[in-house]
């Protein structure tokens, strides 16, 4: 009785919201007791059960229809992330040559992001003090100063040589990214949109994901 119950309501009440007319005037929800109570007695639960669920069936396959004809196949003409991330799932991964440029330039990003780490390190352990630092006699504290001061000097205009040339490089890198997503007609980046960069920041994250590239 409980299920009967609730699918009486639940159905009264999409009555209610949906119909214009209103022409099956019973369909109230004063009257929800007295309908249940009938459609058990009339041993029409089971009859009631079947309609629901090829209604709700039915309805879902409608649905489907409808979301399936409103696809957006154009990347130009993308401006959902959803839509961006079902077109790239569906549609992008499938284009093998395309997602094989994709992993070669996200590993070549990732070599670049490498080997600076490397070189910052490096650059970092060159001018470590490994020296034996003098005690004592005021000549020999001022030898230790000079030197620490040179070594901080040298080490400061390196690295600021060493951040140009990482600004530079990250720029060009950037700059050749943009074209080639743009090329290979990614959404948010196909021909040449100028879009928000927190979409497009979206967009490289899930085909970083897709890519999988280790």
């Amino acid at each position: 009785m409980k299920h009967v119950s609730s699918a009486v309501h639940h159905t009264i009440q999409n009555y209610q919201l949906t119909s214009k007319s209103k022409s099956y005037r019973r369909l109230t929800p004063k009257n929800e007791k007295k309908i249940a109570e009938t459609i058990v007695s009339n041993n029409q639960a089971k009859q009631l059960m079947e309609l629901i669920n090829k209604r709700d069936y039915y309805t879902k396959r409608i649905y489907e229809l409808l979301n399936s004809a409103g696809e957006e196949t154009d990347p130009r003409l993308i401006d959902d992330l959803s839509e961006a991330e079902h077109y790239l799932e569906r549609r992008f991964t499938r284009q093998v040559e395309k997602m094989d440029q994709v992993k070669a330039l996200i590993e070549k990003h990732l070599r670049f992001q490498k080997e600076k780490t490397a070189e910052h390190k490096a650059i970092l352990e060159k001018y470590a003090d490994k020296g034996q630092s003098y005690q004592g006699l005021s000549k020999l504290k001022k030898l230790n100063s000079n030197a620490e001061r040179d070594r901080s000097v040298a080490k400061e205009k390196e690295l600021a040589s060493f951040y140009k040339e990482v600004m530079q490089m990250q720029k060009r890198y950037a700059a050749e990214s943009q074209a080639m997503l743009c090329e290979l007609q990614v959404p948010f980046f196909a021909g040449g949109n100028k879009t928000d960069v927190a979409k497009q920041e979206h967009v490289l994250q899930v085909l970083y994901k897709l890519a999988d590239v280790k």
